[in-house]
């Protein structure tokens, strides 16, 4: 086992065989890959952006930026993202475009479908071009003026999060008119920054951590710790309490109801639902993932 911070160096050990898996590859060698060795999985995951949307001042800092806590903005900002674009042209890794916060292939519902396929889906990502009108009439109706409004966008500078970064901050600037400014941090101060309210817009993401809806539902609750919108509202802390405390399609149904609840609220605005890339060699078998992990109990190597 080799601890190897950049992914291009873990690429020329695997290539020259001093690697028999490894972890992280470079997102532009993953197409030559796709043959000789790379393995792309399905992940339990959505990444997303979180906005601040906290007005206390206190320990926490609040937002600054008004046009943010105006829901007309943040249902516009996440409608002019083109989603296709960034997981074909930027990522590149197989990711999902996401249309939900609640990735598919989390839970079974009652009836022992994909809860995903009952959830309002918060647009269409094949309607990219309607979802933009969609936007600028938005603004429009609310009497808002993208081009005077200039956001800040928060990443951490490890990954491809500042690809994804420009790419949002251009769509922005083309179809809603405004300014977006991208500021890095490096890990341990971009957490602080988030885990503060230290920024107006963070990239975030989740991995769920058992298969079931709430895993990802409950994060938006006022109380929760990774709530890094600061997002309170009390009809969606009330839905979550009663369906913790449920069943069955009653369950269901809150789970559905939350959902919608964040989808016209917008606290979050996600983009894509994660995959798991990594590179095996071919003379290993018997590895096996489960809960976005890869396990070697029964892993074997073949000279």
């Amino acid at each position: 086992m080799h601890l190897i911070a950049k992914d291009s160096t873990v690429l020329a050990a695997f290539k020259t065989g001093e690697l028999d898996i490894g972890s992280m590859i470079p997102s532009d060698e993953r197409e030559s890959m796709k043959d000789k060795g790379l393995v792309t999985e399905s992940s339990l995951g959505t990444y997303y952006l979180s906005i601040n949307l906290n007005i206390n001042d206190g320990e926490i800092r609040s937002q600054e930026n008004e046009a943010l806590l105006q829901s007309q903005v943040r249902r516009a900002l996440a409608l002019a993202i083109d989603r296709n674009y960034i997981v074909k042209n930027v990522t590149m890794s197989g990711e999902l475009p996401a249309d939900t916060f609640i990735p598919p292939s989390l839970q079974k519902d009652s009836t022992g479908n994909d809860i995903y396929n009952s959830l309002e889906k918060w647009w269409d990502n094949n309607n990219y071009k309607e979802n933009c009108n969609e936007a600028r009439n938005i603004l429009q109706t609310a009497g808002i003026n993208g081009s005077d409004i200039t956001i800040e966008y928060l990443y951490n500078s490890e990954g491809g999060h500042g690809a994804i970064a420009e790419a949002i901050q251009n769509m922005w600037k083309e179809e809603l008119g405004i300014t977006t400014t991208c500021r890095n941090e490096e890990w341990a101060v971009f957490q602080d920054s988030r885990d503060t309210g230290k920024f107006q817009i963070a990239r975030n993401g989740w991995i769920a951590d058992y298969h079931d809806a709430m895993t990802f539902s409950d994060l938006l609750v006022s109380t929760s710790p990774q709530n890094n919108s600061f997002y309170n509202n009390a009809v969606y802390d009330e839905v979550i309490t009663q369906a913790k405390a449920s069943q069955g399609a009653i369950y269901d149904n809150l789970i559905i109801q939350a959902e919608k609840i964040l989808k016209e609220e917008t606290p979050v605005i996600p983009i894509y639902f994660y995959t798991n890339s990594y590179l095996k060699a071919a003379n290993i078998t018997g590895t096996y993932t489960y809960m976005n992990h890869l396990y070697f109990k029964n892993a074997i190597k073949t000279n």
